[in-house]
């Protein structure tokens, strides 16, 4: 009985070892392939190490997806996996619908293969990267809390593949950018009454996370990619002498291992806002610093890279206004240079503020007029829209171009219960404003006071059925 017991161990290790090889060889076939679909492309650089790349990385993806099709392939998984690299790594560079449009080929692709086992770790792993894509894309939107469960479900399959024992390089690293990005998505979807022992909650169990990757033998730069976070996320619940240190450790990781890394960036961002009314200084120089990374990146959609100037922006606007202008003006070109329109909108109000500290009225009237004209392709109850158009006819107003302000305030009535951020006034507010200013001008209209009186009976009388609404 022993020597049957001795030889079914034996077959049974054999067994092991064969499907292991074989495992391998499958594996170093895939990424051979998928190593030669993607060659100019991984030539052209990553997120993370953007010195001497020839072309900005997210024109590279971009351009390499438009032209990609996972039927030039002949193996299926090759393909899908593919796809699902391609939909994470345009995620990755903020090129959001045709992250999401590949995300969901991919995993159509892959969820339709009668896989082999020899395959499944690696469409397992691809199917994670898919929902991660997704994750990204919902976050932008700020559907937050669609990206936490689009996060889960990613860190579940990266948890099932570690239970099995999948040797797959990275996988670690891997699981603890999602279970970081889980901890961003379910801090960022509380509600804004959530109380700070629920934020402290998140706050512990998301460094217990990252304690135990380093327990476990992450590597440095890994490790820094998810305390970059952490360290925003403390700065957000105020604490700010822990933050600073997680900060400071995150940069000098990075300085040492990745100096172009776009987490670098983020972390210099953070800390610059952390320290900005205690060293404004020093706080310009971290900022500095994250803008050179940012704009070597050239990925003006990434919502970092968006985040980040409007952060500076708003620290120039209180230390140096003057040269908050050209850091937003290159931004705004380049955000129209790509049909950006959304982000384009606000970073022209922003911009708007900028030239108004600056006393330049003029350069803020043309350009509010440029991006009002590329805005007119989107509906007319667009926010964006009615906020450009809404600061563009207070500066027309003060130009004395009274006429056409009239008109596009006019416009602008349908949303009169819409808040903007424009003097805390309504467009008929504003209407009301323009008239007592034209009705002084010598050849004004002698339809102007007529209007201006009728528009103030409007607003009495909204006033006076809100009041009875009031209690008591």
């Amino acid at each position: 009985i022993s020597l049957l017991a001795g030889l079914a161990v034996a077959t049974w290790q054999w067994r092991a070892a064969a499907e292991a090889r074989d495992a391998a060889r499958r594996y170093g076939q895939i990424s051979a392939e998928v190593r030669s679909q993607l060659s100019d492309l991984i030539a052209s650089g990553n997120p993370d190490s953007l010195g001497g790349s020839s072309q900005p990385l997210a024109e590279a993806v971009r351009a390499f997806a438009a032209g990609w099709d996972p039927k030039q392939v002949s193996d299926p998984v090759v393909g899908g996996i593919i796809s699902a690299n391609l939909a994470n790594q345009l995620s990755s560079v903020g090129v959001w619908q045709d992250a999401d449009r590949l995300a969901t080929q991919a995993m159509q692709l892959l969820e339709s293969i009668d896989a082999d086992p020899l395959d499944q770790d690696q469409i397992d792993f691809a199917m994670a990267l898919c929902l991660d894509a997704q994750s990204r894309v919902q976050s932008h939107g700020e559907a937050h809390e669609k990206a936490a469960e689009l996060s889960e479900a990613a860190l579940r399959l990266l948890d099932a593949l570690v239970s099995r024992g999948a040797k797959l390089p990275r996988l670690e690293e891997e699981r603890l950018a999602y279970a970081s990005n889980l901890a961003v998505e379910r801090y960022m979807a509380l509600p804004p009454d959530a109380g700070a022992p629920q934020r402290e909650a998140l706050l512990r169990d998301w460094r217990s996370a990252l304690q135990r990757a380093r327990a476990n033998g992450i590597g440095r730069l890994e490790f820094a990619q998810a305390q970059a976070v952490y360290g925003s996320a403390l700065v957000a619940s105020g604490q700010r002498e822990l933050a600073r240190r997680e900060l400071l450790e995150t940069i000098g990781t990075f300085e040492e291992f990745a100096p172009n890394s776009l987490k670098r960036a983020y972390a210099h961002r953070w800390l610059g806002g952390l320290i900005a009314e205690s060293d404004p200084t020093e706080a310009r120089r971290h900022f500095e610093l994250a803008r050179g990374i940012y704009d070597r990146a050239n990925a003006p959609g990434l919502h970092e890279h968006w985040d980040f100037v409007n952060a500076y922006a708003e620290h120039l606007l209180r230390v140096a206004p003057a040269d908050a202008v050209p850091l937003l003006k290159s931004f705004l070109d380049r955000l129209l240079e790509r049909g950006d329109l959304w982000r384009s909108a606000q970073i022209a109000i922003r911009l708007n503020q900028a030239y108004g500290a600056a006393g330049d009225k003029g350069a803020a009237l043309q350009m509010l007029d440029d991006v009002s004209g590329r805005l007119s392709e989107v509906k007319p109850d667009d926010f964006g829209r009615i906020n450009v158009n809404l600061n563009l006819a207070v500066r027309l107003v003060g130009a004395k171009e009274f006429a056409r302000a009239e008109a596009m305030l006019r416009d602008l009535l349908p949303f009169n219960r819409r808040v903007f951020p424009v003097s805390g006034l309504t467009p008929r507010q504003h209407l009301i404003r323009l008239y007592e200013e034209w009705v002084l001008v010598e050849d004004s209209p002698a339809t102007v006071r007529q209007l201006l009186e009728a528009l103030r009976a409007e607003e009495e009388a909204e006033a006076a059925a809100a009041a009875k609404l009031v209690p008591g």
